[in-house]
Formats: C-alpha cells, structure tokens, sequence
C-alpha cells in the first residue's frame, strides 16, 4: 500500500513539475505569487535545475511569496538549503507577512538577504489568510511594475 501511494504521489510530482516548467517558460513577463506552503514549493522549483526560472528577461522576473514559512529551519533543511536562501540571478523577490502570522513569523530577510520583506497588516482574526495578503498594495505596485495581468 505504502508503495503504491508513494508512487502516485510521485506521478504527480512529475505532472505539476512539467506543468510548472511549461508555465516558467512561456514569453513575456512572468510573476509567480506564492502563499504558506506554495512558496516553499515555488522555491524549491526555481532552484532545480530540472525547472529553472526560464529564460533571461522573458522568463521569471518576480517571486512574491505571502505567509511563507521558508524561516523555519526544519523547512530549509528539508530543502537542502542551510545556508542562505537564493533565488537565480535576474529574479526580484517580495515576501509579506503579517504581524500575527505564526507561519510567516518575522518575514525571511535573516534568511534571504536579497529578498525584500514588506510587513503588512492583515487583521487579528486571520493574518494567515491568502485573500488578505493578495489584496495588499505592496504586490499591487509589483504587478503593474511588471504588466503581468
């Protein structure tokens, strides 16, 4: 049974890489945003070599990750990246997070010295919320910098 999950869970791996891949590579401006858990995922995929940002100016230009727990140590280590995080040369990176967010915690500048970390407000009742981060201005101003919409 273990046998038979593990793969499945593979092919899929397989599939959402190759969709991935597809997507990082199409031309014209590419934003990837990114919430909790798809920012480690994002990351981990910019940083194979068997997916890579795409191609020069035409390819990836921004990750912004919201909520992301890529300060958590556990998490890096299980990505193979104890030291500092990097993105590929030629991709900016945003990252908010919210005061009361536990999953983002304090934002990834400790972690990720290229990275650009906005704290922003998302209220009391759910600072993890993807809607609230989505809707803040921060990534607005990145998406008509980019004209990926």
């Amino acid at each position: 049974m273990r046998w038979v999950a593990y793969r499945a869970s593979q092919r899929r791996l397989r599939f959402t890489r190759a969709e991935v891949r597809t997507e990082l590579h199409r031309p014209g401006p590419c934003l990837v945003i990114a919430h909790s858990l798809g920012s480690v995922i994002a990351f981990d995929m910019l940083t194979r070599d068997d997916t890579g940002p795409g191609p020069g100016p035409d390819g990836l230009t921004i990750l912004v990750t919201c909520g992301s727990p890529l300060a958590w140590p556990t998490i890096r280590h299980f990505l193979g990246q104890d030291a500092a995080l990097q993105l590929p040369d030629g991709i900016e990176w945003l990252n908010l997070h919210a005061a009361g967010d536990i999953v983002a915690q304090s934002g990834l500048a400790a972690v990720a010295p290229a990275v650009r970390d906005e704290p922003v407000s998302n209220g009391i009742s759910n600072p993890h919320s993807a809607l609230r981060y989505v809707e803040k201005q921060p990534l607005a101003d990145l998406i008509v910098k980019t004209g990926a919409l």
